[in-house]
C-alpha cells in the first residue's frame, strides 16, 4: 500500500483505542466536532483578520484540542503552528499559515461527514463503560477551559 493510500485525515484506530472501543462515544465526538469546527475556524479567521495575537492563540488552541481528540494529525499540526505564531505575535506568518489549516480542516470534516455515526451499542445502561462519562466530561471540561482563554 502506498503512503497516499494509507493516509487518512483522522486516525480512527487510534481514537478507538483511546476511547476503549466505544463506538457511541466516537460517534458523539464526531458529531460534536462537525458542529463546532465551522465556528472554531471562523474564530481563528476573525482573530487573524483583527490581528489579535491572544485571540489567534486561544482560538487555534481550541481547534488543536478538538483535532487531538480525533487524532487528526495534520489539522492538529496546522492549528499548533498558528497557535505558536499567535503566541509569538507573528501575525503575518499566522495569516500565511491559514490555508494549510483551512485545507486540513476541510479534509477532516469531509472524511468525518461520510462516516456512519449510528451508535453501535444499546441505550445507556449499567453496561455503559465508565470511560464514556469520564471522556465526555473531559471533552466538555476542555471546551469550557478553552473558551475561557
Amino acid at each position: 500500500m502506498s503512503a497516499a493510500e494509507s493516509y487518512a485525515p483522522v486516525d480512527r484506530a487510534a481514537v478507538m483505542v483511546a476511547l476503549g472501543g466505544d463506538e457511541a462515544l466516537f460517534a458523539d465526538a464526531v458529531t460534536i466536532f462537525l458542529e463546532d469546527c465551522p465556528g472554531r475556524l471562523t474564530n481563528i479567521r476573525s482573530a487573524l483578520d483583527d490581528g489579535d495575537p491572544r485571540a489567534i492563540r486561544a482560538s487555534a488552541h481550541a481547534l488543536k484540542g478538538a483535532a487531538s481528540i480525533l487524532a487528526a494529525r495534520d489539522l492538529f499540526d496546522a492549528a499548533r503552528t498558528i497557535e505558536e505564531l499567535g503566541d509569538a505575535g507573528r501575525i503575518v506568518d499566522a495569516r500565511q499559515a491559514w490555508s494549510r489549516l483551512s485545507d486540513a480542516a476541510a479534509a477532516v470534516t469531509g472524511a468525518l461527514a461520510t462516516l456512519d455515526r449510528t451508535p453501535k451499542r444499546p441505550s445507556r445502561t449499567e453496561s455503559t463503560p465508565a470511560c464514556y462519562d469520564t471522556a465526555m466530561s473531559d471533552v466538555v471540561r476542555e471546551s469550557a477551559h478553552v473558551e475561557q482563554l
